[in-house]
């Protein structure tokens, strides 16, 4: 999917894509593996219209009948969201104390902490009790950590994290695990995940369609006469791949459909009417 620079996203890092195995319902008697987030909508990929185009936003807040309260409170909340982000928890096969852990977390200004290893897009971990996972992550610049998972609760967890000795010294990546040690981690069912990529996809599609619509605005009459039959062809071929927005269905088809929407849009708007 290609993205507006206009949009504060939270790098691939939001487990948006992370699909749970079927291994990851094994469950151990001290804890749930799975999905866990800071919380309903933690999430979700973000952006503020505080840092956006103001005619973009202007026509965002205007959609009062395609948005829902919900939706129009996550859209206006102001500046950086502070925590996004989520991992899933996953019983590795063949051995009783191995598991894995896959996603990661967005912190404001200070970066992104993903769960990987060297050579895998996750961190392996050791059960060193019965409630508390030992994970060795490591990141791009060579930055180690042992994080902690402690299950406090049936459905909380609680992460520490601690700097590894053989880590170079990054005062960057201090500032990160500061923000990230000692927080609190709720299980979120596979609903409420897909509730959340909805509401991030029609977000998205929403906020790169009004970009679309102020640059169509901007563009010269002559320029926009020449163009109209092609334009209009375009949207045609849009909602036959994708779907017309007007579609009804459940929200993981309409997931589906408005990131194909924001995915046209966007080539659209940027490889064609911005080289105009």
């Amino acid at each position: 999917m290609k993205f507006s620079s206009n949009i504060l996203r939270v790098s691939a890092l939001v487990a948006a894509a992370v699909l749970l195995p079927a291994s990851a319902m094994a469950d151990s008697p001290a804890f749930k593996t799975g999905r866990y987030a800071f919380g309903p909508g933690a999430n979700l990929d973000s952006f503020t219209c505080d840092s956006s185009d103001k005619e973009a936003c202007k026509a965002l807040f205007q959609m009062k009948n395609k948005l829902t309260k919900e939706e129009r409170e996550h859209l206006g909340s102001p500046g950086e969201r502070a925590y996004l982000g989520d991992f899933v928890i996953t019983k590795e096969a063949g051995d009783d104390d191995l598991y894995s852990v896959k996603g990661g977390i967005f912190i404001g200004h200070a970066g992104d902490y993903t769960f990987k290893s060297k050579n895998a897009d996750k961190a392996m971990c050791r059960l060193l009790e019965p409630n508390k996972l030992s994970c060795s992550v490591h990141d791009d610049d060579d930055n180690e950590s042992t994080a902690t998972l402690t299950f406090v609760k049936n459905n909380e967890v609680k992460l520490n994290v601690e700097i590894s000795e053989n880590s170079p010294k990054d005062p960057l990546f201090e500032e990160l695990i500061r923000f990230v040690d000692d927080q609190i981690f709720r299980y979120e069912t596979e609903k409420e995940y897909e509730h959340d990529m909805f509401i991030s996809a029609k977000l998205s599609y929403l906020k790169v369609d009004a970009d679309l619509n102020s640059k169509w605005k901007s563009l010269d009459k002559k320029v926009k006469d020449k163009i109209l039959t092609e334009q209009r062809k375009w949207i045609a071929e849009k909602d036959k791949k994708c779907g017309p927005v007007t579609m009804k269905g459940s929200e993981k088809e309409l997931t589906a459909m408005y990131k194909c929407q924001e995915d046209m849009t966007s080539k659209r708007l940027y490889d064609d009417l911005y080289s105009l």
